[in-house]
């Protein structure tokens, strides 16, 4: 099943029966979703409300206990060690264990050394982005804007990975099958990683999308990946538009090709970051959300598509279970 997080409630895509449903919370900006090992569900929406689900999304509770005051900007679970983490807007990461149903903070980001180089081009707070795992139990980080920061010891300790990195990273990725690889889509096009962060290089050769969002690895063919993006960053997207698209690599991005085939030249809406999934049940299956709320689908790893739904609410976030 891969999650996908509206404007209005949540839709469920069934990889099975390649059928869209309603699937939970109805009348909810939901902004992100995730499932912990056990099958339990959370999500948090606009608001900064939190809500888990234990029956697989027939009913929701919510967490009223929360002490997060910050608006809250990413949601992950961590696939090895089920711990679940909240990233926010001043950069905060808080934890939640939904069995005894505690909180932590685990690190005020904002007193990290490296940290007084962080900056948004508005002038407003810099926040937690996107995160992925490290290794067994660790945890990277994107801060918005200041690159990537690591823990490898469940946040007591933190040190940046930003050597030859854009800074300015909209989302970063790993794959659990290739441990030392790092993935990153950045204001400046797409970056690699083959030693933990320690050293990044650029690789664009044929992405025309140089102001790139999203982007997701396919879980066994790690060298296959899709990342979204427009040619010009914001400040031009008024005079040119956003026109947004979806370009692909078979080689860790030493080629790209854009996606055409069944998927839009060009749109006038995002596809930002958390709006590529691929499937957790079949790996060569994988979802495309465009803000405005068009859903697409590949079951051949991205090659060619189909439209899903061209009405859907805002579309926020993708997640596979």
């Amino acid at each position: 099943m891969i999650l996908i997080s509206t404007q209005n409630g949540i839709y469920g895509w069934d990889e099975s029966s390649q059928t869209l449903s309603r699937y939970a919370l109805e009348g909810k900006d939901i902004r992100q979703v995730a499932a912990t090992l056990d099958g339990t569900l959370i999500a948090y929406d606009a608001e900064g409300a939190t809500w888990t689900s234990s029956n697989r999304g027939k009913s929701w509770d919510r967490i009223a206990t929360s002490p997060i005051n910050e608006e809250i900007t990413v949601l992950f679970v961590h696939p090895i060690d089920d711990d679940i983490y909240f990233g926010t807007e001043p950069p905060k990461i808080y934890r939640y264990n939904c069995i005894s149903q505690d909180w932590e903070l685990v690190t005020d980001l904002r007193t990290l050394e490296t940290s007084k180089s962080w900056y948004t081009p508005w002038g407003g707070p810099p926040a937690v982005r996107s995160a992925a795992p490290a290794y067994r139990d660790g945890l990277y980080l994107n801060i918005h804007v200041g690159g990537v920061l690591r823990t490898l010891d469940r946040g007591a300790t933190w040190q940046p990975t930003n050597e030859g990195l854009e800074l300015d990273v909209h989302e970063v990725a790993t794959c659990h099958n290739r441990e030392h690889a790092l993935y990153a889509a950045t204001a400046d096009g797409f970056y690699l990683s083959e030693d933990g962060g320690a050293s990044w290089k650029a690789r664009n050769n044929g992405l025309a999308i140089r102001y790139s969002r999203g982007i997701a690895i396919h879980p066994d063919q790690p060298e296959t990946i899709l990342i979204s993006g427009s040619p010009t960053s914001p400040w031009g997207w008024r005079t040119h538009g956003k026109r947004f698209s979806l370009f692909r690599s078979t080689d860790d991005g030493a080629h790209w090709k854009q996606v055409s085939h069944g998927f839009p030249e060009e749109s006038d809406s995002e596809i930002d970051t958390h709006g590529i999934a691929f499937s957790r049940e079949s790996s060569d299956q994988v979802l495309c959300g465009v803000r405005s709320g068009e859903l697409y689908a590949s079951s051949d790893a991205g090659e060619s598509w189909s439209t899903v739904a061209a009405n859907l609410p805002s579309i926020r976030s993708l997640s596979a279970l």
